[in-house]
């Protein structure tokens, strides 16, 4: 259902922005 799509999404963006942080070594 929706509340799972919005888990996916939540999760890609955690992710996103652990990548991002790896970049610049935070």
């Amino acid at each position: 259902g929706l509340v799972v799509v919005l888990l996916m999404i939540v999760k890609s963006i955690s992710e996103l922005f652990a990548e991002i942080k790896g970049l610049f070594g935070l």
